[in-house]
């Protein structure tokens, strides 16, 4: 029986350990220079390539010895399978401020409207 932390990985579509040996294998990297930059012994890239999933410390140490950042493809992926729903930081800041710029607008608009309305009613009376 799978242990869950695989089977979450297979359910998500992601195999992080296959994303890794095939950016290996794209760049033409030995596994041993590789183990060399981890700091790790000679046999210690294998399990981490038979790995769907890992824990944050070692992709860390793997998106730097490769000079890659997995945590970006993991956050697109993230954004495909939740179909944009989740709140993050994925709007640009231009498009946040823009937003923003377009609601205090809108307020202003509000209040000026408001204000001539209680000007109107103080002068009725």
């Amino acid at each position: 029986m799978k242990n869950r932390k695989h089977r979450d990985a297979d359910v998500m579509g992601i195999n992080l350990g296959q994303m890794i040996d095939g950016r290996l294998k794209s760049e033409r990297l030995t596994k041993a220079e590789i183990t060399r930059k981890l700091g790790r012994n000679a046999g210690a890239l294998y399990p981490i390539l038979k790995r769907p999933s890992m824990q944050t410390y070692l992709l860390w140490e793997v998106c730097i010895a490769l000079g890659y950042n997995y945590f970006r493809d993991l956050a697109e992926a993230l954004d495909k399978k939740a179909g944009h729903v989740l709140e993050s930081g994925n709007v640009p800041d231009k498009e946040k401020i823009a937003a923003l710029e377009k609601e205090l607008s809108d307020l202003k608009e509000s209040h000026s409207y408001l204000k001539k309305a209680i000007d109107m009613l103080a002068n009725k009376g």
